[in-house]
């Protein structure tokens, strides 16, 4: 299965990119849409997954 079936991030990043180069008035490049899209799918997936943090409570 490809990327853009598998992996939501990585679909949604490749068209904002894909939007962004329009309204910039450039042709997209597909190799560079590939490597932002891996990039802020990757950054998404991290930015989920925070880790529990316990303090202690001082009594």
């Amino acid at each position: 299965m490809c990327e853009f079936c598998s992996d939501e991030d990585f679909y949604q990043a490749f068209m904002d990119y894909l939007d962004d180069m329009e309204r910039q008035g450039k042709t997209p490049d597909q190799d560079e849409g590939h490597m932002i899209a891996m990039k802020a799918a990757e950054a998404a997936r991290r930015a989920r997954r925070s880790p529990f943090i316990c303090d202690p409570i001082e009594t």
